[in-house]
């Protein structure tokens, strides 16, 4: 493991431990312990706006085990993870050559962020509970 990596956790810990939290120094030890999130298996609904500026939802695609995922019209293809960067990039299907991002900073809900080729713009937001 890179050590460059730990550093913020480890100041992290040290302060807490200094300013007496020790629970604070306890959660950051759990997550540092628990390392990178891995894809969230479930469906997800992705929203776009069309251009009258409606918002619309739609049944996306399923991400499955074993790096398989299912597009809403049948297709099946799959992809892969980088859990460092967050980065999926899907092979095959629907989604053939398409970038995302993997989010999981909302509390309730994991987001996957399809981008255009240049990886510029969100192209669909997707999103599906955490379990």
């Amino acid at each position: 493991m890179n050590i460059l990596r730990l550093l913020p956790v480890v100041a992290l810990l040290a302060s807490a431990c200094a300013a007496g939290r020790p629970a604070l120094a306890e959660q950051s030890a759990k997550s540092a312990k628990k390392g990178p999130p891995k894809v969230t298996l479930g469906i997800y609904s992705c929203s776009y706006y069309e251009k009258d500026g409606d918002k619309k939802t739609v049944v996306g695609f399923e991400i499955g085990k074993e790096n398989y995922y299912r597009h809403r019209d049948g297709s099946v293809g799959k992809y892969g993870y980088d859990p460092d960067t967050r980065q999926i990039a899907f092979h095959g299907g629907s989604l053939d050559k398409t970038l995302a991002l993997f989010d999981t900073s909302q509390p309730k809900v994991d987001y996957i962020r399809l981008f255009n080729r240049k990886m510029t713009r969100t192209i669909l937001d997707c999103q599906t509970e955490k379990h």
